[in-house]
């Protein structure tokens, strides 16, 4: 009875989870991972939640730090021209194909900082017998600064091609504009890309130790909504997932213990849909980096998303107060190409690290006030969030920060 009591008060004191499901993207942190719905006909939630992050540094391939457009690896500016079918000029980059490799000269780094802010909105209606509908929305502002050139060659070249070198160092941004690429600043702000889910829940209280059992089910579409980069600035990235839809499957479970505790887990997959799509894409096996001259039409497979995410609770520790703690591994699987209009080799298409596996380990704190009594049942709960990188490999650093407000509408009562 005891037990019962606690979770109907826990219902009007509106714990369920202040994040909306959360899709994973290798340019930020994501959120604290999702609990069980609750279990009531006709409930209501309304979750709105905002953060931001700034960052100039990435994890490339091995995990290393580096600056943040060297994600990818280090520009190799020696091989840009190789494997090249074009009229435009590439007289300053054509020479330096006449040295060895070891001369082991031609690599660039791009440095530059971030800002990343992010609002999303969610609304979660229960329909009867654990059914529910939701639905998920994020609003992205991304702005980047100009990507500065740094030379990062490994060793001096001879004294001929350093005269060459450094000509192609000066007049670097006339060669990218041969081919519309850019170092300009971006600034992007737009919808991400829409979420809508259905699913299920029960919450089983009918055990002899623990409070409670809950599980949640969902799955649903996600649209593209997003606005996709500019394929023609550097420093500029998709917001969403590059304008391909996605099949969502989400696996939310928790237990409850000693009347304030509660331990969880959210399992999550996104199958994003093959399309086509223009692209810049590499010529040549030994080019790295962001920097690639030829545009083609091909045909792109998304690898797998995912997310897997574990949480402990402390609920209503003092009054309304309660803290989680949380991790999460999320990444996305390796992506491929094909069907390039341009007839560039299938093993160059593949060799390019963007299309590489990209991962990251996040750790989360969430600590949140509920306002709800059983009078006001509608009252809000607040929150303050952080989501930390601890390793990663082809990401941004991008630590979050963030705050939050909802609230729940029982509509039966």
């Amino acid at each position: 009875m005891g037990s019962r009591l606690l979770r109907l008060i826990a219902l009007i004191g509106c714990i369920a989870s202040i994040n909306a499901f959360d899709s994973p993207h290798f340019y930020l942190a994501p959120a604290m991972p999702d609990e069980p719905r609750f279990e009531r006909k006709l409930l209501t939630s309304i979750d709105v939640d905002y953060s931001f992050g700034i960052t100039k540094h990435s994890s490339d391939g091995n995990g290393t730090q580096q600056e943040l457009f060297d994600l990818y690896g280090p520009q190799n500016i020696k091989m840009l021209a190789q494997g090249l079918d074009t009229n435009q000029d590439t007289s300053l980059l054509t020479p330096l194909l006449a040295y060895s490799d070891a001369e082991r000269f031609g690599q660039i780094s791009l440095t530059s900082r971030t800002k990343v802010h992010r609002t999303r909105l969610k609304f979660t209606k229960n329909l009867t017998h654990g059914f529910f509908v939701q639905t998920a929305l994020p609003i992205t502002a991304v702005s980047t600064q100009e990507l500065s050139v740094v030379d990062v060659s490994a060793n001096s070249p001879t004294s001929g091609a350093q005269v060459e070198w450094d000509a192609l160092l000066d007049q670097l941004d006339t060669q990218l504009a041969n081919f519309n690429l850019t170092r300009a600043a971006t600034s992007t702000i737009g919808l991400g890309d829409l979420m809508l889910l259905a699913g299920w829940t029960t919450n089983y209280e009918e055990t002899c130790r623990l409070d409670f059992i809950d599980l949640s089910l969902s799955a649903g579409l996600l649209i593209p909504t997003a606005p996709q980069k500019d394929i023609d600035k550097l420093g500029s990235f998709d917001l969403g997932y590059g304008g391909h839809f996605g099949l969502p499957l989400t696996l939310e479970a928790s237990i409850g213990h000693f009347d304030w505790v509660t331990v969880g887990m959210q399992a999550s997959l996104i199958k994003l849909l093959k399309s086509k799509q223009n692209r810049h894409v590499k010529t040549d096996k030994d080019q790295t980096g962001v920097i690639q001259l030829t545009k083609a039409w091909t045909h792109k497979q998304p690898g797998l998303v995912y997310q897997i995410a574990p949480y402990f609770r402390a609920d209503h520790i003092i009054f309304g107060f309660s803290t989680k703690i949380g991790y999460s591994f999320t990444g996305q699987r390796t992506s491929k190409l094909s069907g390039c209009a341009q007839n560039i080799d299938s093993t160059i298409l593949q060799s390019d690290e963007n299309l590489k596996p990209w991962s990251r380990h996040t750790l989360h704190l969430t600590c949140e006030y509920d306002f709800a009594t059983i009078k006001h049942s509608s009252r809000p709960r607040l929150s303050l969030s952080m989501a930390t990188q601890l390793a990663g490999k082809r990401i941004f650093k991008s630590n979050m920060y963030g705050f939050g407000i909802g609230c729940e509408i029982a509509g039966d009562w």
